[in-house]
């Protein structure tokens, strides 16, 4: 999957890239009548690949699928009914991704006041023996 990103990628990004570069060594080229028109459809090129990720994910992710569906059933049986529980689709979700449910504790904890923020790791954190668990910008990774 990350091989198929970094390809989309290049791929979108390499003529506005070209262009670029063919301008910086013969700046002559912007003269052309045609060149504005290339460059904006380079450059809607490149802004796309934001785009593609998404779908990329969704067709080689098995677990992106599935977070997808319970976002998606998630938010059909809030429209639904506002009676429903939440802590069912909680445990679906902790189900799929199961290192979101200890970053939420720690969060928890930090609102409680039992543990300081994570950019803070106390001393008698670390001779406690318990396990530090690292801040990480992805829940399932």
């Amino acid at each position: 999957m990350m091989v198929t990103v970094v390809l989309f990628y290049a791929l979108c990004w390499l003529p506005l890239h070209t262009i670029t570069l063919l301008g910086d060594h013969n700046p002559s080229i912007y003269n052309n009548n045609y060149i504005p028109i290339i460059w904006i459809c380079c450059h809607w090129l490149s802004m796309s690949n934001s785009c593609y990720n998404p779908l990329i994910y969704l067709w080689m992710s098995p677990k992106f699928r599935t977070g997808l569906k319970l976002a998606m059933e998630s938010c059909y049986s809030k429209k639904k009914s506002r009676c429903s529980s939440e802590d069912q689709m909680f445990q679906k979700i902790h189900a799929v991704f199961p290192r979101l449910r200890i970053e939420l504790q720690m969060e928890e904890s930090v609102i409680n006041n039992n543990r300081p923020p994570r950019g803070r790791i106390m001393f008698e954190d670390l001779m406690s023996g318990d396990d530090i668990i690292p801040r990480s910008i992805h829940s399932d990774t």
